[in-house]
């Protein structure tokens, strides 16, 4: 018969682990220290999410003064940050594996903060766009590095945990990105231009750049807590896997990894469009303000996103100890499916109150392909592969889902319905379409596991 690809990961002569005499190394560790660094990589990715979504909150006053469309705003939030992102992120990945892997996720959070803060500062949308390059350079190096970490902090029996609450940052940082931006336009009232110390007279949407960088700059210093583990369940060579021995590994399991990849991106795509553009929804189609659509989004994204991963964590740890095989994908699957109903019609509800009711339920759903797809590849992939890979698969998910998503509903606003007020309209046809195609190719990848 043909095995399993967890099995084969195991079985991997580049996956053997060090001699017992290595244990020594760990006599520092705790199960409370081990958690501690839990809820600082988490605090980071909230961070990281905050300074990547926050600009959606924005979209309408940064229009106004830089004279932008749905397009062009879309290509400075999503393709702007992708562009650097992608191409930083094996490199980063792979010095993550080499060296400290703390030092790269301190060093990534104190430059994506100081771009952050740069966002701030343009005056045009050159300016801008090179910025929100620049944040995400800083970003790419983060996600990578603290899943290896994660994996060394924890035997492979205990990760689902753990990796289901460093998810909670990502999801929880976009809701409360839109939260924190809407109160500090609340504060702004309906003036345009806040005094900031230092900073002098800038517009609202500048002042919260300014804010979040100068936030993320100070709470970099918190990595000098953390310290780097040994590595578990790797080769006793020295010798890292080269770039192609890595591409190789991918390649000789490319019917699995591709269609999950794929599928991911997918689900990613229609999240992460919902994420960009239904605040400025809620305003062209209710008349809420953007104060408004803040607080309510926001609360949404972090409630739906958290009610996902912990839900999706709990029921995986809860089959898995039932004995069940390929339990995480076929979740994924299954949620990538019951979000479609939700996700295509809350955009077409009569009100506001009863589209987040119907939005928060899709966003639950959704949030599982992203909560458990980091336990899906450290089951699959040696341990001095798995930040190289982890880097793979962030590049595939963030020009699927963070270059296209915004962009992808964005072109059929401007270009197919040809009505900015038809945003709605555009939402729920990125649902109906993205989310099948999503499950589809998961049902691939899972069919790979299946096989006997």
């Amino acid at each position: 018969m043909e095995r399993n690809l967890t099995d084969e990961a195991q079985a991997s002569p580049t996956s053997t682990a060090h001699p017992a005499g290595a244990a020594a190394d760990w006599s520092w560790r705790s199960n409370g220290y081990a958690w501690w660094v839990v809820v600082v990589l988490a605090l980071a990715l909230t961070l990281s999410l905050m300074d990547r979504m926050i600009m959606a909150l924005m979209i309408a006053p940064i229009q106004r003064d830089l004279a932008l469309s749905d397009t062009q705003v879309s290509l400075i939030h999503g393709f702007a940050f992708t562009i650097l992102y992608v191409l930083a992120g094996f490199p980063l990945g792979r010095i993550a594996d080499r060296g400290s892997r703390r030092s790269v996720a301190g060093f990534s959070v104190f430059a994506w903060s100081v771009m952050t803060a740069l966002c701030g500062s343009a005056s045009n949308a050159v300016q801008l766009f090179l910025a929100r390059m620049g944040v995400g350079v800083g970003e790419a190096g983060l996600s990578p590095a603290a899943i290896s970490l994660i994996s060394d902090y924890f035997p492979k029996k205990e990760r689902a945990r753990p990796l289901a609450f460093l998810t909670i940052g990502t999801t929880a940082g976009a809701g409360i990105a839109m939260m924190i931006g809407g109160s500090i336009i609340a504060m702004a009232g309906s003036a345009q231009d806040v005094v900031l110390p230092l900073f002098g007279p800038v517009h609202t949407w500048q002042a919260v750049f300014i804010i979040l960088g100068v936030a993320g700059m100070l709470f970099a210093a918190i990595f000098l807590t953390v310290r780097e583990p040994p590595r578990s369940e790797r080769a006793t060579t020295d010798v890292l896997p080269r770039t192609g021995e890595v591409a190789a590994f991918i390649i000789a399991r490319r019917r699995f990894y591709i269609p999950h990849f794929l599928g991911t991106a997918m689900a990613v795509l229609v999240l992460i469009g919902f994420h960009t553009w239904m605040p400025t929804m809620l305003i062209r189609s209710f008349g809420w303000t953007a104060a408004q659509s803040g607080y309510a989004y926001g609360a949404i994204i972090a409630l739906g996103g958290v009610t996902g991963i912990l839900c999706s964590g709990w029921i995986s740890v809860r089959l898995n100890r039932q004995g069940r095989t390929n339990v995480e994908i076929s979740l994924v699957l299954w949620s990538a499916l019951g979000a479609l109903p939700f996700l295509a019609i809350a955009p077409l509800m009569p009100s506001g109150a009863a589209t987040l009711v119907v939005i928060y339920l899709g966003i639950a759903l959704l949030t599982v392909p992203s909560a458990l797809a980091p336990t899906i590849l450290q089951a699959i992939t040696p341990n001095e592969m798995r930040a190289q890979l982890f880097a793979v698969y962030l590049l595939v998910i963030s020009i699927g889902g963070y270059a296209l998503g915004p962009l992808a509903v964005a072109l059929i606003t401007d270009k197919v319905l040809g009505d900015p007020l038809l945003l709605h309209l555009s939402l729920s046809v990125t649902a109906a379409i993205g989310l099948p195609v999503s499950a589809l190719l998961m049902r691939r990848a899972r069919s790979q596991t299946l096989k006997a």
